[in-house]
């Protein structure tokens, strides 16, 4: 059975089932917030309200009073007075479920409107989504209450609050952190209790004791009906606003998914999250937030101390297994993530995004070494994060062994050849990564070239996204495409090539269903099996990766670092007379495997053609004499014929 792939939005995407309502990127007036909350919480029609608007646009009245008179006659159930001759029976609540509002700029006026539609019975709302909607404190106080009604009439749960980009300050944090927990109270208390537990004598009682159904309140507490899904992204004001805000919510909240990015929390924020998590545990004897799983703190400046405080937290909650964690732009380095990956190894994480940091070639070496022991990773983003050509290397060496890989970020790390050769060995043998960012990677025609050979290469072509350049010209310049298909999109060439991967295999697996060729291949080698596994011709696939490569290899041509790193390697280029033998040649420098696979004359006509190296009257990268006179779109259309003198397989000898 195929394995599944994680999706990072499989929670979000949950919770937004069921019927939507998407006004989101629309600024909204008060009038159009009343008009959208009579018809969500069934006082009008859909008809009856384009009535109101077109009486109101013919008579030049004002709608907003229109609207308000309406809605309170068919409150009074009065409605037969009204312009339009409304009726004032009851209609149903249209069914849906989830409403997006973000970036409608409703303010704490039209957020007020809104929760009306949160307080009606019967109410098939699940999902809202209120993200930058300019609420402040009076907004969210509103907000609270609604909510808090809501829960205390036992309508059933919210499963997703996205309150993302608004403003709750410190005093509106504790109130709406208790109106979102599970527990019950009372919305009349809501003004009264503060976080010091300060109440006063009308609101104690009713503060203290839940409400008298608690047979209907468990739905609040669980995993499947419950809050699941809460984003308070750049929506506190201050630092210490996240204190009152979690003691509001309580250790008991069945969220799965949090996002607390974009507060400027630092080490002292990690530090009350962390305080919650092990306080609450400690007195309670059981796990806070017990379904807790997707973690987001991105862009927060934590730092190394921030980090070290909050994985060792992590690492504490043995029973529960963190699933994701996002620690974009934090200021960590390598020490962080040293901590961080041996406090992480024995959660089955299954998606690491530590992008946007300065972990540099050491820190990308740290995770390199955990990889193995983290069998469970499927996405890993490492991008912006000054990773070089070392770093690279390193995590393509231990990728090869950690088959549970589906996605890599390396986006804004500088790969120069050897980090796209080091890339595309990986490429041809990894059997599940599918998708790949390399944006602005500074990535030159050849690296291109490497990496898509590299996919290619892969027997099953497992590859379906690439981001950061097109791969359809590399391909027509490794003969792996028709020309006419250069513009294709790159998922579409990878679709290609997958077909014409599982042809191939399939042709070789009929012929070698033929009895009398198995026979003749037989007798042909002695009565061993010898079956031809090379690239050929008749289009026999190869079964080592390597080999598959390093038949597109030779189509690509050398570009200028690979000159530079050729020169280095083969010759001491100082000048200095210490560096030339009797022979007045320059010494040839030995280094191992290399030169110990060369035969004599080989290295002989190396040395006789050291005025290559020296001045070479050909084109190195792409010839622009050639480039103005075709009349292609692209260069890569003759990408190898322009290097067809400086190509591995015309220039170079194999041993």
């Amino acid at each position: 059975k195929k394995k599944e792939v994680f999706d990072p939005f499989s929670v979000i995407e949950e919770v937004r089932e069921g019927v939507r309502l998407d006004l989101g990127m629309t600024r909204l007036s008060t009038t159009e917030a009343k008009m959208i909350a009579l018809v969500l919480s069934g006082q009008l029609h859909a008809e009856e309200l384009a009535r109101l608007v077109y009486h109101a646009l013919k008579n030049g009245e004002e709608l907003g009073g229109l609207l308000d008179y309406v809605a309170a006659a068919k409150a009074e159930g009065s409605g037969n007075n009204n312009p339009n001759a409304i009726q004032s029976t009851a209609l149903p609540m249209p069914p849906i479920s989830v409403v997006n509002l973000s970036y409608t700029y409703l303010g704490n006026q039209g957020i007020e409107l809104f929760g009306r539609v949160l307080c009606m019975e019967n109410s098939p709302l699940r999902t809202i989504d209120l993200s930058f909607c300019g609420l402040e404190e009076a907004g969210c106080l509103s907000l609270a209450r609604s909510l808090a009604k809501r829960k205390w009439q036992t309508i059933d749960p919210l499963r997703g609050i996205i309150l993302s980009g608004n403003h709750i300050s410190s005093s509106a944090a504790f109130l709406l952190g208790r109106a979102l927990s599970p527990e019950r109270y009372p919305p009349d208390s809501l003004g009264a209790v503060t976080m010091n537990g300060r109440t006063d004598a009308n609101a104690v009682a009713t503060a203290e004791n839940p409400g008298h159904d608690e047979a209907k309140a468990k739905k609040y507490f669980n995993k499947r009906h419950g809050l699941i899904v809460l984003h308070l992204s750049s929506a506190l004001v201050d630092t210490n606003d996240l204190e009152p805000l979690l003691k509001g919510i309580g250790p008991n909240c069945p969220v799965r998914e949090l996002s607390l990015a974009s507060n400027d929390l630092g080490p002292e924020g990690a530090a009350t999250f962390v305080k919650f998590l092990e306080k609450n545990e400690q007195m309670l004897g059981k796990a806070v937030m017990p379904y807790l799983d997707r973690v987001d703190l991105s862009n927060n400046n934590l730092g190394d101390d921030g980090l070290r405080k909050l994985t060792a937290a992590i690492s504490k909650r043995s029973s529960i297994h963190l699933v994701e964690l996002r620690l974009s732009n934090n200021l960590i380095g390598a020490s962080g993530v040293e901590t961080m990956m041996k406090q992480l190894l024995q959660h089955n994480l299954v998606s690491l995004s530590i992008d946007k940091n300065s972990i540099g070639d050491q820190g990308c070496q740290l995770v390199a070494a955990s990889l193995q022991s983290m069998k469970s990773l499927s996405r890993l983003n490492l991008g912006f994060n000054q990773i070089g050509s070392r770093g690279v290397n390193s995590l393509m060496r231990s990728l090869v062994a950690c088959e549970s890989i589906t996605f890599l970020g390396l986006s804004g790390n500088s790969m120069k050849i050897s980090g796209a050769v080091a890339l595309a060995f990986t490429l041809a043998q990894h059997p599940r990564l599918e998708e790949l960012s390399l944006d602005n990677c500074c990535l030159s025609q050849a690296a291109q070239c490497h990496i898509v050979a590299g996919i290619i290469s892969n027997r099953w072509v497992p590859m379906k996204k690439l981001n950061g350049f097109e791969v359809g010209p590399p391909m027509v310049a490794l003969d792996a495409l028709q020309v006419a298909a250069q513009n294709l999109s790159n998922e579409e060439c990878f679709r290609q090539r997958k077909d014409e991967q599982m042809k191939t295999i399939f042709q070789w697996m009929k012929s070698n269903r033929n009895p009398s060729h198995i026979a003749n291949q037989l007798n042909n080698g002695g009565g061993q099996q010898q079956f031809n596994m090379s690239n050929d011709a008749r289009g026999v696939p190869s079964q080592d990766p390597y080999q598959r490569l390093l038949d597109w290899l030779v189509k690509i041509p050398f570009d200028e670092d690979e000159l530079v790193s050729l020169r280095k390697y083969f010759y001491d280029s100082d000048g200095g007379s210490e560096d030339r033998g009797s022979d007045g040649y320059i010494n040839l420098k030995l280094r191992g495997d290399l030169l110990a696979a060369l035969e004599s004359d080989v290295a002989d006509k190396i040395r006789d053609e050291t005025e290559f190296f020296i001045e070479y009257a050909g084109s190195v990268g792409i010839d622009l004499e050639k480039l103005e006179s075709c009349n292609t779109k692209t260069p890569w259309a003759f990408l190898a014929n322009s290097f067809v003198d400086f190509s591995l397989s015309s220039s170079w000898t194999s041993p």
